[in-house]
């Protein structure tokens, strides 16, 4: 199977899909986009053809696309033209369990950071099986070149664990909301005392849909930020309205 991306000109009305993406012996999937200063100073050796034309390139031309990948990290393709072409993928020196991440770049004054949410293990642990866990974030400040751990959000280690599948989102200056899911994997034929040990996903009220906050204004001045992690309630509907309007 292959990825690509879809595009509206009119606002969501409709939409055309472009991108056929494979690479040998692995899956791209859940594929994620974010903006990047330009394609030719983020991977690729070919000229930007704006650029060697002495034109400037359109405001938010150039984009990057990462994919969850078999390969035990993973892949990034890159287009120059809105997402109407796409290079061919390359590896990215970031591990990969075969996980969604999520990237964006960040607003803000001045040249901004991506941002990324990942899980940051090979896809085999030794000493937690079956699980998606360490589930952190980074910030690039070279268009996904490096990146730096910034905080870590969750690290339980218990079999069949499943932190996963975060979404970045932006609420102001200052902060930086990652949602995501936790559960535990399995089913439970039978109970065996003490049940919590045996099948955490049967009785344990720490999994559904939850979302940590990260102080943007702490990680510029080089701290640790201080992480909020709860489940979303209706006090945060407003605020979440809000910066999906901005």
């Amino acid at each position: 199977s292959s990825s690509g991306v879809l595009i509206s000109s009119d606002r969501g009305e409709s939409w055309s899909g472009t991108g056929d993406l494979v690479y040998p012996h692995t899956s791209l999937l859940e594929g994620v986009v974010s903006e990047v200063r330009g394609a030719s100073q983020a991977g690729g050796d070919e000229p930007d053809a704006a650029a060697a034309e002495g034109q400037g390139s359109p405001a938010g031309s150039h984009l990057m696309m990462m994919f969850r990948s078999t390969k035990g990290c993973a892949f990034r393709s890159f287009s120059r033209d809105r997402g109407g072409n796409w290079s061919f993928p390359e590896a990215v020196d970031v591990v990969n369990p075969n996980s969604k991440m999520d990237a964006m770049r960040l607003e803000g004054r001045g040249a901004t950071p991506l941002a990324m949410a990942f899980n940051n293990h090979p896809k085999l642990l030794s000493y937690c099986s079956k699980c998606r866990t360490h589930l952190h974030v980074a910030f690039s400040n070279n268009d996904g070149q490096t990146w730096k751990l910034v905080a870590q959000i969750e690290d339980e280690q218990r079999d069949g664990v499943r932190i996963h599948y975060p979404s970045l989102l932006q609420l102001d200056r200052s902060t930086l909301a990652v949602f995501y899911s936790r559960f535990y994997l399995g089913r439970c034929a039978q109970v065996r005392a003490p049940r919590e040990s045996y099948c955490p996903g049967r009785d344990s009220n720490n999994q559904g849909i939850f979302m940590a906050t990260i102080d943007l204004t702490a990680v510029r001045q080089g701290r640790v930020p201080q992480l909020d992690t709860r489940r979303p309630n209706d006090g945060d509907e407003r605020v979440l309205s809000d910066a999906l309007r901005d």
